[in-house]
């Protein structure tokens, strides 16, 4: 027999997987492209396995190989692991040739095996001991056996069998089987329901993640092949084409599920084949080549990435509940339910309310619908609704049953049941309703009924931006932003400062926020202005909440028009306290004529902190909620004091100074501060420039300072042109990001820079940060050090750089903003050394940067600037062209992409 040479096997299997990658997904389907991978694998293995025996002494022991895992439920992709079993009787000495040369002719053939070997005693005492090892065997299959005797197997093989075998005596899959239910279907099913949790957990715990994880996510084909072993335990079934025969699993709910299921494996296949290697994070460039692969295009809505992006959590969606839903019946078919879904798990002291007047009941731990459930609908159409809030009271989870039914009416009702003004009202007293949990929320969402009642919304189901920032589909950030808004009116945000809390105790008419929270993004997908849109949608939904009957207050006109200016404006605030200069009263004066009035700026305040806690997961912004508090606190000490401008800020903080303060040479170096920093900086950074002042050092001075909840750098040397720029490259060149950036000059011309940094040096670093900036800075200023060369080589050293989507270069220029000042404002591509490489070219063209502002959203970055040249704002006329200028070497020196 001809022997597999090196990359041989491997070159056939990567061109059959050529072939059917061409097919995909128009001539052929994912599950069928993954059964021709496999019956390829299975010949293969077959030959590899007799070439080895051949080179072995074949007596004395008998052996089958089995396969485990994808390759024996025919799901092979092109990258996956082979998972081999070699069950053996007779010397472990003789098997172990057999078993060293299987796995090294496939590992020489660029393979990734695992390959068990255990003897028939062994396996039964596994199969006893380790319920994982028995789950990992229910589908289990015979590829080859060898030997005289029978050894445990699955009949019948898909494929002839290869050596001297008996018949077959066993099945192994059957005995697996048996020994999961001697042990019970409870530890079994707890250990199903726990793994599903915990691996949804480290992998996200949501569908909707920005670079989704396609097998092992939640939504991903694990879940799918998790509802396969337990029907394979609970119903002896051995094919997921089967579904349809297992109970509460109906022929088109499984046609549905295995749809999704084709199109996840599709992806799949596509991904292993685009990258090379077993990749199943579908990361950005990958998104962007398989919306391509699957025929997807770009429309005046939205582009092709995101098209796919849509439909790909739609489908997660569906295998993710219906995997849930089945699994949570079957359990509690089997007895065996904890409900792990209560909203109160462990409160032991809480007694159900009764369940009256609506046909509901308690069975097996959860909401179910009461016999005459059909009959109380008729009377009363808001009882789908109702539900909700009854589960909510009793802290306690929907019956599977009644989840299913609840699902089933959001399709087959109609737009005249959605419209009736009881449903209405039922429907927002639930979501406006402060101490519903997000899980019932999102239970009430997710089957169907708010997008029922509310159609405007269901452009946004699924829709994603195709970038690094929004973490989360429109929608889901909409329900994560409620939620947000409803744990600031309870006082429960997590890291929350004490004046979100207060505001939150003390915000009027919490319900305009609650649903301008749910609301804020539904224009979004439309084309146009966002906001725009969602205020004039949101005014359309307010006529039938006016309509509503059962609303405590009822829904007046005021309170549609309050909501729909919260939508029209929930972006301004994050804008102006990002992008404009906070010192400036100009800034504060415009911002006040919008707002109008404080019960409105509390308003749009609460709602922009919430809109940017739930963009994405992860820590809070404290730089970005320090400048939204400054921007809340100078505009309402406006609005309730006229007097409040700037002079009388840097008057405050000049008498506060002139009482802590005892040294002479401090209280007469802070009259030659301007106003500009004593209104803008807090005290104890006021103080740090004061002492840095009075005991002066050689060169440039260098100084961390605690200040509130992010650390401030303070450089403080002698006025010169650039200094922004060399300052902002020493920073740079070290890796450290910054978040803001404040310049002053006093009248003695010494430069004060403040940076603000976006995250705080850790352990010892602060100190190892203040001496490399010192050195940089000196060494750059003296030309010692070309910090473009540090800043390239930092570049070049982070080899693990992620590719990310391409953000185009914006810069726009104005002299309407500021009184003094021409206002530069620059979206680019987030990089390191991106505020360097701008203030290097405004200094080109003989600009004076004021204040520099840093945002950043993802992979995209915000840098706002004031500018004069010569004291004075840039004449009008050549705004176009310094723009083009700013654009051309921003570009220039973006680091391309590989």
């Amino acid at each position: 027999m001809q022997q597999d040479t090196e990359c041989s096997l491997r070159s056939r299997f990567l061109a059959r997987v050529g072939e059917q990658v061409a097919l995909l997904p128009r001539l052929q389907s994912g599950r069928a492209m993954a059964a021709t991978l496999t019956a390829f694998m299975d010949d293969a293995l077959i030959r590899l396995w007799n070439q080895t025996l051949e080179g072995v002494e074949q007596t004395g022991f008998s052996a089958s190989l089995f396969a485990l895992g994808g390759t024996a439920r025919r799901e092979l992709c092109p990258h996956s692991d082979l998972d081999l079993l070699l069950l053996y009787d007779g010397d472990t000495a003789t098997i172990e040739p057999v078993a060293d040369g299987l796995r090294t002719a496939l590992l020489d053939q660029r393979f990734r095996v695992g390959l068990a070997t255990r003897t028939l005693e062994e396996n039964r005492d596994v199969l006893r001991s380790d319920i994982t090892v028995a789950t990992s065997l229910v589908d289990a299959r015979l590829l080859v056996q060898h030997g005289a005797q029978a050894l445990d197997a699955v009949s019948p093989p898909s494929i002839p069998l290869r050596g001297e075998g008996a018949e077959l005596a066993s099945d192994l899959r059957q005995d697996a089987r048996a020994q999961i239910r001697l042990a019970g279907k409870g530890p079994f099913l707890e250990a199903i329901l726990q793994g599903l949790q915990e691996r949804h957990q480290r992998f996200g715990d949501t569908i909707y993640l920005l670079e989704p994880q396609l097998k092992a996510g939640r939504g991903g084909l694990r879940d799918l092949q998790t509802v396969a072993w337990t029907a394979a335990v609970l119903f002896d079934n051995d094919s997921l084409s089967d579904l349809a025969r297992c109970p509460h699993v109906t022929r088109l709910e499984a046609q549905r599920v295995l749809e999704s299921y084709d199109f996840v494996m599709t992806l799949r296949h596509l991904l292993h084949h685009a990258a090379g290697w077993k990749n199943d994070r579908l990361t950005f460039p990958f998104q962007e080549q398989l919306a391509q692969s699957m025929h997807f295009s770009s429309n005046h809505r939205e582009l092709a990435v995101e098209s796919l992006m849509r439909a790909f959590y739609q489908h997660a969606h569906t295998l993710e509940q219906r995997s849930r839903r089945w699994l949570e019946r079957w359990s509690l078919h089997a007895g065996t339910s904890r409900n792990d879904r209560q909203i109160a798990l462990e409160d032991t002291q809480y007694t159900p309310v009764p369940l009256e007047p609506w046909p509901l009941e308690l069975r097996e731990g959860r909401i179910a619908a009461s016999d005459d459930f059909q009959s109380h609908f008729t009377k009363h159409p808001e009882v789908w609704v109702r539900i909700f809030q009854v589960a909510s009271e009793q802290r306690l989870a929907l019956h599977p049953e009644l989840a299913d039914s609840v699902a089933a009416a959001a399709r087959s009702l109609g737009e005249s049941w959605a419209n009736h003004p009881a449903v209405i009202g039922a429907t927002c007293e639930l979501l406006t309703s402060v101490d519903v949990s997000k899980t019932l929320v999102d239970d009430f969402f997710n089957l169907g009924l708010f997008s029922l009642i509310f159609p405007e919304f269901r452009p946004v189901h699924g829709w994603v931006h195709h970038d690094i920032y929004h973490v989360y589909a429109i929608d889901v950030h909409s329900l994560f932003t409620l939620d947000c808004a409803k744990l600031l009116l309870r006082g429960e945000l997590p890291e929350a400062q004490a004046w979100s809390l207060q505001l939150g105790r003390h915000l009027g008419e919490p319900r305009r926020l609650l649903m301008a929270a749910l609301f804020h993004d539904v224009g979004k997908g439309r084309g146009g202005q966002h906001s725009n849109i969602g205020a004039r949608l949101f005014r359309d939904i307010g006529t039938r909440l006016k309509l509503a009957v059962g609303l405590c207050p009822p829904w007046h006109d005021d309170d549609t028009e309050e909501v729909a200016w919260l939508v029209e404006q929930h972006l301004t605030m994050m804008n102006f306290s990002q992008r404009r200069d906070l010192t400036d009263d100009s800034t504060i004066d415009d911002f006040a004529g919008l707002v109008g009035s404080l019960e409105r700026l509390d308003a749009l305040t609460a709602l922009s902190l919430v809109d940017m806690r739930s963009v994405q997961p992860g820590p809070v912004s404290t730089w970005k909620e320090a400048l939204l508090l400054r921007l809340y606190s100078r505009t309402r000490a406006l609005m309730e004091s006229p007097a409040s401008g700037l002079p009388n800020l840097a008057a405050q903080m000049r008498r506060q100074l002139a009482r802590a303060l005892t040294d002479p040479a401090q209280l007469e170096l802070m009259t030659h501060l301007p106003d500009r920093l004593l209104a803008a900086q807090p005290f104890a950074v006021v103080c740090a420039i004061l002492d840095t002042l009075a005991n002066p050092a050689d060169g440039t001075q260098v100084r961390l300072v605690e200040a509130g909840d992010h650390p401030r750098v303070l450089v403080i040397g002698d006025d010169a042109p650039g200094v922004l720029a060399t300052f902002a490259a020493a920073f740079a060149a070290l890796g450290v990001d910054i978040g803001g950036a404040h310049v002053y000059t006093t009248d003695d011309e010494v430069a004060i820079d403040v940076f603000g940094l976006s995250t705080r040096p850790l352990g010892d670093g602060s100190g190892e940060l203040v001496v490399n900036l010192k050195r940089l800075i000196d060494q750059a200023l003296a030309g010692a050090v070309d910090l473009d060369r540090l800043i390239a080589q930092r570049r070049g050293s982070e080899l693990l750089q992620r590719d990310r989507p391409s953000v185009r270069t914006h810069v726009a220029l104005s002299n309407e903003l500021t009184s003094e000042q021409t206002l530069v404002e620059v979206a680019a591509l987030n990089r390191l050394g991106l505020l360097a490489t701008i203030t290097a070219a405004l200094r080109t063209l003989e600009l004076d940067i004021h204040v520099s502002l840093v945002s950043t959203e993802g992979a995209k970055a915000v840098d706002v600037f004031y500018v004069t040249r010569k004291g004075k704002k840039l004449p009008t006329a050549e705004l176009p062209s310094i723009a083009q200028t700013l654009t051309e070497h921003i570009d220039a020196t973006t680091r391309p992409r590989p």
